[in-house]
């Protein structure tokens, strides 16, 4: 089994990236992979601001058009295909909004629901309006059991000790990392955080599939990058930051 870690230049138009999501899956599914990992909010880049009326605007229903084409491209393909966007829910009274990845089977089915756990996608906007989930769900999959964590959740000792409690094969990671300056710097990656994300996952004693997006400072500023990690904290492979494409991992190794 394979995995491919797949990295996009974000832009500011959702139905251009959906493009490159479908372009990537295909690619990857040409490369033999059955899974494709894509990064945090991969439809928009990371770029709410706390307006509800911008933000709503960013998000998708889940279930809705987005997972139903997504969910095609998995029938199509035959792929595994886990994605990170916003996403927006709709009750009686009220619309919430939430940080979440879902996990589509290749019947195209939703198998797995993940929203965020961790705050810090927000600031301190509406409450009523921009919330937080609460479980930490677990999906058998062709490959191992799997679950889901985004970004700052993989820094929250507690959200870890659940993770290593309930012992996935594989945990899934999207994320959204930039830096204050405009520049992909690979080497500030390389020289203060690539051990760091690779020992917050050997915490859990889970193996870790990692990937980020690429864009430019008005879609997120986000550098790019993918990283494969052992159980034991071993880095198995990695994508550098500031390139877009596929890395591909065995997952059986």
């Amino acid at each position: 089994m394979q995995a491919a870690l797949a990295v996009h230049r974000v832009v500011a138009d959702q139905a251009a990236n959906l493009t490159s999501i479908t372009k990537l899956t295909r690619e990857a599914a040409g490369k033999g992979a059955d899974l494709v990992v894509f990064s945090e909010t991969a439809l928009t880049g990371f770029v709410g601001n706390d307006d509800p009326a911008h933000d709503r605007l960013l998000a998708q229903p889940i279930p809705g058009p987005v997972t139903e084409h997504l969910g095609a491209l998995s029938r199509e393909t035959g792929m595994w295909i886990a994605i990170g966007m916003y996403e927006r829910e709709r009750t009686a009274t009220e619309e919430r909004l939430y940080d979440s990845a879902i996990l589509i089977d290749p019947d195209g089915k939703v198998q797995l629901h993940y929203r965020r756990i961790s705050p810090q996608w927000h600031g301190s906007p509406d409450r009523r309006v921009y919330r937080q989930g609460t479980d930490l769900p677990v999906a058998s999959t062709d490959f191992g059991t799997c679950a889901f964590l985004l970004c700052g959740d993989l820094f929250d000792d507690e959200l870890v000790q659940r993770l290593r409690r309930v012992q996935p094969n594989w945990l899934l990671f999207p994320f959204a990392r930039s830096y204050d300056s405009e520049v992909a710097d690979a080497e500030q990656w390389e020289r203060e955080e690539r051990f760091v994300y690779a020992d917050r996952a050997a915490r859990a004693g889970v193996g870790a599939l990692m990937v980020n997006h690429l864009a430019a400072r008005d879609v997120g500023g986000c550098f790019g990058g993918a990283l494969a990690v052992a159980p034991d904290g071993t880095i198995i492979g990695e994508l550098p930051p500031g390139n877009e494409g596929i890395l591909l991992v065995d997952l059986s190794r």
